[in-house]
């Protein structure tokens, strides 16, 4: 779990540092003073995010194959409780976008590692990754978008653009991805054969 937590968190700062660069390298290629209009400015975070999933999908892929994917999820959930338990000191009216996300991941992987539903349906596995994504993604649009708008650039007020506040997009996303993945990659796979099934299910009620 530790290494899990570890290994998450230090995939959340690279993303944080890549979205720094990368927004960093659009002010200073692309942006104007008048700034891009509305559909253009989500074009770019569109990319901002895509660039940033791309690689942190890959990293979370490797870092399941070194450390086990049951390690990885478990430590996802607890970064979340972490910072939860933060934000209800520092900022209780926010504790709530943490704390709904890091409950459900943790109601998902416990039925999952209850006797009798470790093998499941195409559905069930569906129906978990909807449990988490649910919150995880309604919560975190908005928390995106306000670091979004927070990063950009105010000609004429530059003393209240905070421009590396889009970093807070990557290191907040590639957070979310680590609650996600693990679903999302279940969800996906194939499912269980008939014997494969009849197997971990007889394993399972012989276990004591």
């Amino acid at each position: 779990m530790a290494a899990g937590a570890g290994s998450l968190l230090g995939l959340a700062l690279g993303a944080a540092v890549v979205s720094d660069l990368v927004w960093r390298l659009v002010l200073a290629v692309f942006w104007r003073d008048d700034g891009p209009s509305v559909a253009a400015s989500l074009v770019v975070l569109a990319v901002l995010v895509a660039v940033v999933a791309a690689p942190a999908y890959a990293c979370h892929r490797w870092l399941t194959r070194r450390i086990g994917g049951l390690e990885m999820e478990a430590g996802g959930i607890v970064i979340w409780w972490l910072i939860a338990l933060l934000a209800s000191l520092l900022l209780p009216g926010a504790a709530y976008v943490f704390a709904w996300p890091a409950l459900a991941a943790t109601l998902v992987t416990g039925l999952r590692r209850w006797r009798g539903f470790a093998v499941s349906g195409w559905w069930e596995r569906l129906g978990t990754l909807a449990l988490v994504a649910m919150p995880t993604v309604v919560l975190s649009v908005p928390v995106l978008d306000t670091f979004y708008q927070l990063g950009q650039p105010r000609p004429g007020n530059t003393d209240s653009q905070v421009v590396d506040m889009v970093a807070l997009v990557g290191l907040f996303m590639a957070l979310a991805a680590g609650l996600l993945i693990p679903h999302l990659r279940r969800a996906l796979s194939p499912p269980p054969s008939a014997e494969a099934a009849e197997g971990a299910t007889h394993s399972a009620s012989q276990t004591p």
